[in-house]
């Protein structure tokens, strides 16, 4: 009994070291009947390495242990044995892995403490979800007698993607402009209408559109237009009461870097959280939105006017502003941002499973349908 005591420390010794990196999938104790198989089913990441250990707490002999790559390949298996300390098994490929423990004694329960971990390959994977979600399918069997088999049999291919490990958010400062628009009778001294041109940023896939490691794209832009001291007092406000609201959109989307000044209209852009307010008094000035295809975006006739765009999300605007006064010019200030997001990407293998049909000898009996479930990595 007090060996058995040690060997136990032991095995949690062993099965706590390895470095910080290290994080626990499964520790438990499994008790298994006589002639009773149970299998345990995890996620892991490709360049993962698993901790596997399972120690059988009265010294008896476990018929079989395997842990396999779903569906067929074996990548560690010990048979007629107690215990296996510290196992290090590699990842070579996302995937759901089965851990299988046999019991084929006639007499005799065995009780297996297990311990599973995994060393993520790098930071990214860190918070990789290592459950397993199952699916429900028909399959097709044969049946002969007492004997039956399945029509498919499945086999595991390694393929490629890409996957993103990293996304953040910016915010662009495009334009911010201060116009003064003469009115109807003082356009001997300039016009009552002017033009500003900008553009949003071009999406980047680096090094190419078809190979991509890095990728910048526009996923929305806001802009605010505003007339006078009002309007500018109006926007200072709208500042003060963001700057929480901001923060919390920061850090929900890695927000790295707001333009300065521009809290209120990046939680517009941002969020689609609005905090201006037209004021109740001061000069107008009517507007209409271009994009490059000569189509208008919105128009109005407003002190201060905003709105968050989701599309069109690249190329060229033209806004165009008028004074109908007939008297008095006008100070337009017109504020344009856009909320970049920039992923970046790794190369992933990943085990996909293959059907195949039963050959041609086998497909001979009454043909039966059966309800099967099959596991999944959980984040695919």
């Amino acid at each position: 009994m007090y060996q058995s005591i040690l060997a136990f420390a032991a095995f949690f010794v062993l099965s706590l070291s390895g470095g910080a990196q290290v994080q626990t999938v499964a520790d438990l104790t499994l008790k298994i009947a006589s002639g009773e198989d149970k299998e345990l089913f995890y996620s892991f990441a490709a360049g993962d390495e698993i901790h596997f250990s399972f120690f059988e707490n009265n010294n008896k002999k476990m018929k079989e242990v395997e842990v396999t790559a779903w569906p067929d390949q074996v990548r560690f298996a010990v048979y007629e044995a107690t215990d296996a300390r510290e196992q290090k098994i590699a990842v070579p490929a996302t995937g759901v892995y089965r851990f299988r423990f046999r019991n084929a004694g006639i007499i005799g329960e065995r009780v297996c403490r297990i311990s599973i971990k995994r060393r993520a390959a790098s930071e990214a994977l860190q918070l990789f979800d290592t459950g397993v979600r199952w699916e429900e399918r028909q399959d097709t069997f044969y049946r002969k007698g007492n004997q039956e088999w399945p029509a498919y049999t499945e086999r595991s291919e390694i393929q490629k993607r890409r996957v993103p490990v990293q996304t953040d958010t910016s915010v662009v400062n495009i334009m911010e402009k201060t116009e003064r628009i003469f009115s109807r009778s003082g356009m001997l001294y300039g016009s009552n209408a002017s033009e500003m041109k900008f553009r949003l940023p071009q999406n980047r896939y680096l090094p190419d559109p078809k190979n991509i490691e890095t990728a910048s794209e526009t996923i929305s832009w806001a802009y605010w237009i505003g007339v006078g001291d009002e309007a500018d007092r109006n926007y200072r406000d709208a500042n003060l009461k963001a700057a929480s609201k901001l923060a919390e959109a920061a850090i929900g989307l890695n927000l790295l870097s707001t333009a300065s000044g521009y809290g209120a209209l990046a939680l517009l852009a941002v969020k689609g959280v609005a905090l201006f307010s037209n004021p109740p008094k001061g000069d107008n000035v009517r507007y209409t939105l271009w994009n490059d295809k000569g189509e208008s975006l919105d128009s109005g006739n407003s002190i201060v006017t905003y709105r968050s765009m989701d599309r069109p999300l690249q190329g060229d605007f033209l806004l165009q502003l008028q004074n109908d006064n007939m008297i008095d010019g006008i100070n337009v200030t017109v504020r344009v941002i856009a909320v970049v997001q920039t992923k970046t990407f790794r190369e992933e293998p990943y085990i996909v499973t293959k059907r195949i049909p039963a050959p041609p000898e086998q497909r001979q009996g009454n043909m039966v349908l059966r309800t099967v479930q099959t596991p999944y990595v959980a984040g695919m």
